[in-house]
């Protein structure tokens, strides 16, 4: 289960007012800091059929690995978003040509055997993007704090990312909640409930 927060940072304030802050200077986990290279491809039929069926399937490149995702059920309210989320690594091969085979071990398989069914898949949504990440203590959790920096890509169309998130790794989802809340109320930072494959799809269908 992937649960975080995502966050719009106010008008002029940049990710070094909250990362050099001492909100999370003092909760910082020492060497968890990462800048990770992302460029992210969501595949789905031509006629979409995993996206009306809620489901998501991406291949990312995050520096030098390649990563296949899934993602499914949850929701998203006042910036919190809860899903289903299964991680693979895999290989160039595969980012050439995505097979559902890989998904075989997972109960959720034949809901994208499902949708999918002989249709081929495409990549719809691309996206690339700098992350700049840190782990920190949450009372007794860890949580990953985040910040995303690029570009979305669809159907000929671009919008910009430009996002906070605050995961929860390991603990408890109160710790993430308090977190969440009090950092964003120091910085007035506003609930994003659109996740960037969203805005993807939105972009994909915009006449």
């Amino acid at each position: 289960m992937e649960i975080e927060f995502k966050y719009l940072l106010p008008d002029g304030m940049k990710k070094e007012n909250i990362f050099e802050s001492d909100d999370i200077r003092s909760r910082k986990i020492e060497g968890s800091d990462l800048v990770l290279k992302m460029a992210a491809f969501y595949f789905d039929t031509k006629d979409m059929a995993l996206s009306k069926a809620g489901l998501a399937f991406r291949v990312r490149r995050e520096n030098d690995d390649i990563i296949c995702t899934v993602k499914y059920g949850g929701g998203a309210e006042n910036g919190l978003h809860s899903r289903e989320e299964e991680n693979f690594n895999v290989d160039e091969a595969f980012l050439q040509r995505p097979t559902l085979a890989i998904l075989k071990s997972l109960d959720v398989y034949e809901e994208y055997r499902k949708a999918v069914g002989r249709k081929k898949l495409y990549p719809y949504v691309t996206m690339e993007y700098e992350r700049t990440q840190c782990d920190v203590k949450c009372g007794e959790s860890v949580s990953c704090i985040s910040y995303d920096e690029g570009e979305i890509s669809a159907n000929g169309k671009k919008c910009p990312i430009n996002e906070l998130e605050i995961e929860l790794h390991e603990g408890n989802t109160e710790d993430l909640f308090e977190f969440g809340k009090k950092l964003a109320g120091k910085f007035e930072l506003l609930p994003l409930n659109a996740s960037k494959l969203k805005r993807g799809i939105d972009l994909f269908n915009e006449k």
